[in-house]
């Protein structure tokens, strides 16, 4: 099973956009706090992407600083560079958003 469930905060505005199909996108990034004995005070920034009736709702209400929790999927996408290098940029593709 592919389950996410993240509580952080937005650390970006979301970026939304309509594709050409009509599908509407908006990805922001979220900031989920990693304290451990090994790593106190740090943090994992994660990209998050929802689409169409999230997407719309996320452009509406997430701005940098707002807390809130995602439930979705991770996701891996490749992708070569103009130089010849592959990249796997990994990221969740929210399928619920609740905002607190």
């Amino acid at each position: 099973m592919n389950l996410v469930v993240l509580d952080g905060a937005a650390l970006s505005e979301p970026e939304y956009r309509t594709l050409p199909g009509g599908s509407r996108v908006a990805r922001f990034v979220m900031a989920v706090g990693t304290s451990s004995e090994h790593e106190p005070g740090g943090s994992t920034l994660i990209m998050i992407k929802a689409w169409n009736s999230q997407a719309d709702e996320a452009a509406k209400k997430v701005h940098k600083g707002s807390p809130l929790r995602v439930e979705g999927s991770l996701k891996l996408s490749a992708y070569t560079t103009p130089v010849e290098i592959t990249a796997y940029p990994t990221y969740v593709v929210a399928r619920r958003l609740t905002y607190y």
